[in-house]
Protein backbone atom coordinates (compact mmCIF):
# COMPACT_ATOMS: atom_id res chain seq x y z
CA UNK A 1 0.00 0.00 0.00
CA UNK A 2 1.28 3.45 -0.85
CA UNK A 3 -0.05 6.91 -0.06
CA UNK A 4 0.98 10.32 -1.34
CA UNK A 5 0.21 13.59 0.41
CA UNK A 6 0.99 16.80 -1.43
CA UNK A 7 1.08 20.18 0.34
CA UNK A 8 1.69 23.56 -1.25
CA UNK A 9 3.76 26.21 0.47
CA UNK A 10 2.10 29.63 0.44
CA UNK A 11 3.97 32.83 1.40
CA UNK A 12 3.09 34.30 4.80
CA UNK A 13 0.90 31.32 5.67
CA UNK A 14 1.15 29.26 8.81
CA UNK A 15 -0.62 26.01 9.48
CA UNK A 16 -3.08 26.60 12.34
CA UNK A 17 -3.52 22.94 13.25
CA UNK A 18 -1.37 19.88 12.61
CA UNK A 19 -2.34 17.37 9.95
CA UNK A 20 -1.62 13.72 10.62
CA UNK A 21 -1.68 11.03 7.95
CA UNK A 22 -1.14 7.44 9.01
CA UNK A 23 -0.70 4.62 6.53
CA UNK A 24 -0.54 1.18 8.07
CA UNK A 25 0.64 -1.89 6.26
CA UNK A 26 -1.96 -4.65 6.25
CA UNK A 27 -1.10 -7.73 8.28
CA UNK A 28 0.97 -10.07 6.17
CA UNK A 29 -0.77 -13.34 7.06
CA UNK A 30 2.04 -15.42 5.62
CA UNK A 31 2.83 -19.04 6.42
CA UNK A 32 6.32 -20.21 7.36
CA UNK A 33 7.24 -23.88 7.33
CA UNK A 34 9.36 -25.82 9.78
CA UNK A 35 10.46 -29.32 8.83
CA UNK A 36 10.48 -31.75 11.74
CA UNK A 37 13.34 -34.21 11.26
CA UNK A 38 14.30 -37.18 13.41
CA UNK A 39 16.73 -35.20 15.58
CA UNK A 40 16.11 -31.49 14.87
CA UNK A 41 13.74 -28.77 13.66
CA UNK A 42 14.73 -27.22 10.34
CA UNK A 43 14.86 -24.14 10.69
CA UNK A 44 15.33 -24.14 14.43
CA UNK A 45 14.83 -20.35 14.73
CA UNK A 46 12.49 -18.38 12.49
CA UNK A 47 11.35 -14.75 12.51
CA UNK A 48 7.82 -13.98 11.38
CA UNK A 49 5.41 -11.03 11.40
CA UNK A 50 2.49 -10.59 13.75
CA UNK A 51 -0.48 -12.61 12.48
CA UNK A 52 1.66 -15.07 10.50
CA UNK A 53 1.24 -18.82 10.80
CA UNK A 54 3.92 -21.46 11.32
CA UNK A 55 3.30 -24.96 9.98
CA UNK A 56 5.39 -27.83 11.36
CA UNK A 57 5.52 -30.95 9.15
CA UNK A 58 6.97 -34.23 10.37
CA UNK A 59 9.33 -35.25 7.57
CA UNK A 60 11.07 -37.86 9.71
CA UNK A 61 10.34 -41.51 10.33
CA UNK A 62 9.57 -41.16 14.07
CA UNK A 63 6.74 -39.61 16.10
CA UNK A 64 7.47 -36.05 17.27
CA UNK A 65 5.78 -33.20 19.07
CA UNK A 66 5.89 -29.47 18.71
CA UNK A 67 5.31 -28.30 22.27
CA UNK A 68 5.32 -24.68 23.43
CA UNK A 69 7.35 -24.02 26.58
CA UNK A 70 4.60 -21.52 27.53
CA UNK A 71 1.82 -24.13 27.03
CA UNK A 72 0.38 -22.26 24.03
CA UNK A 73 0.28 -25.39 21.85
CA UNK A 74 1.15 -29.07 22.00
CA UNK A 75 0.75 -31.27 18.95
CA UNK A 76 1.87 -34.85 18.39
CA UNK A 77 2.87 -35.53 14.80
CA UNK A 78 3.09 -38.93 13.13
CA UNK A 79 5.34 -39.12 10.06
CA UNK A 80 3.80 -37.01 7.28
CA UNK A 81 1.45 -35.06 9.57
CA UNK A 82 1.40 -31.27 9.96
CA UNK A 83 0.30 -28.80 12.63
CA UNK A 84 -0.18 -25.02 12.29
CA UNK A 85 -0.26 -22.21 14.84
CA UNK A 86 -0.97 -18.50 14.21
CA UNK A 87 1.02 -15.99 16.25
CA UNK A 88 -1.16 -13.05 17.31
CA UNK A 89 1.20 -11.47 19.82
CA UNK A 90 4.77 -10.23 19.77
CA UNK A 91 7.53 -12.07 21.58
CA UNK A 92 9.84 -15.04 21.68
CA UNK A 93 8.14 -18.44 21.54
CA UNK A 94 10.33 -21.42 22.41
CA UNK A 95 9.22 -24.98 21.67
CA UNK A 96 10.57 -28.53 21.85
CA UNK A 97 9.87 -32.16 21.00
CA UNK A 98 8.72 -33.91 24.17
CA UNK A 99 9.91 -37.30 22.83
CA UNK A 100 13.48 -36.29 21.97
CA UNK A 101 15.72 -34.35 24.38
CA UNK A 102 17.67 -31.51 22.80
CA UNK A 103 15.19 -31.01 19.95
CA UNK A 104 14.34 -27.33 20.40
CA UNK A 105 13.21 -24.38 18.30
CA UNK A 106 12.22 -20.73 18.54
CA UNK A 107 9.71 -18.50 16.77
CA UNK A 108 10.44 -14.75 16.98
CA UNK A 109 7.67 -12.21 16.41
CA UNK A 110 9.34 -8.79 16.73
CA UNK A 111 7.38 -5.64 17.58
CA UNK A 112 6.78 -3.08 14.84
CA UNK A 113 9.53 -0.58 14.12
CA UNK A 114 9.06 2.66 16.06
CA UNK A 115 8.24 5.86 14.22
CA UNK A 116 8.92 9.45 15.22
CA UNK A 117 7.10 12.58 14.08
CA UNK A 118 6.22 16.16 14.85
CA UNK A 119 3.54 18.77 14.23
CA UNK A 120 5.64 20.63 11.63
CA UNK A 121 5.90 22.65 9.66
CA UNK A 122 5.43 25.31 12.31
CA UNK A 123 5.95 29.05 12.36
CA UNK A 124 8.44 30.96 14.45
CA UNK A 125 7.21 31.22 18.02
CA UNK A 126 4.95 28.14 17.78
CA UNK A 127 5.54 25.10 19.99
CA UNK A 128 7.07 22.03 18.38
CA UNK A 129 5.37 18.80 19.46
CA UNK A 130 7.45 15.63 19.17
CA UNK A 131 5.75 12.23 19.01
CA UNK A 132 6.86 8.60 18.91
CA UNK A 133 4.86 5.41 18.49
CA UNK A 134 4.53 3.14 21.51
CA UNK A 135 6.70 0.02 21.46
CA UNK A 136 6.55 -2.40 24.40
CA UNK A 137 9.77 -2.28 26.40
CA UNK A 138 11.22 0.66 24.43
CA UNK A 139 13.13 3.57 25.91
CA UNK A 140 13.11 7.00 24.29
CA UNK A 141 16.04 9.41 23.90
CA UNK A 142 15.38 12.76 22.21
CA UNK A 143 18.20 15.25 21.66
CA UNK A 144 18.15 18.62 19.96
CA UNK A 145 19.62 22.10 19.76
CA UNK A 146 20.47 24.21 22.82
CA UNK A 147 21.05 21.10 24.96
CA UNK A 148 17.50 19.77 24.65
CA UNK A 149 17.11 16.17 25.86
CA UNK A 150 14.11 14.10 26.91
CA UNK A 151 13.43 10.49 27.82
CA UNK A 152 9.64 10.85 27.42
CA UNK A 153 7.80 9.08 24.61
CA UNK A 154 6.12 12.33 23.51
CA UNK A 155 7.98 15.32 25.02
Amino acid sequence: MCALLVAEEKPDCCVESPLTVTVRKAASRATSNVSVRDSFFQASTITIALGDTVTWTNNGGLMHTTTSTASLWNSTLSPGQSFSFTFNSHGRFDYFCSFHAGMNGTVLVPPPAPTAGNNGPICEGDALQLTASYVTGATYAWTGPNGFTSAQQNP
